[in-house]
């Protein structure tokens, strides 16, 4: 149930601007977790901060590669991208 409430909330963060701003503040995958779950309830999800961090290193792996935005911004300069774009980018978003 709680898999299926996080894929719930991860739809609606590809669908919301405004929540994907939000989760990019956080600056490490614990706060990244803890952000997701604070969010989620706000928004009527049900899941715990140690499923989004297992869901995040399951999805790290198959992820893999950097995105042309995320390459762009490591050649750039600007460092390696956040966690956050594990969420973010797993579902098609920025």
């Amino acid at each position: 149930m709680a898999t299926e409430q996080m894929q719930q909330f991860l739809q609606a963060i590809r669908q919301d601007g405004s929540l994907q701003e939000r989760m990019r503040t956080a600056p490490d995958q614990a706060s990244i977790a803890r952000l997701a779950v604070e969010l989620g309830a706000e928004h009527g999800y049900h899941f715990t901060a140690t499923e989004v961090e297992e869901w995040m290193g399951e999805h790290t792996a198959a992820v893999g590669e950097l995105s042309d935005r995320e390459l762009d911004q490591v050649s750039g300069g600007g460092g390696w991208p956040q966690p956050t774009s594990v969420l973010v980018n797993a579902y098609g978003g920025c």
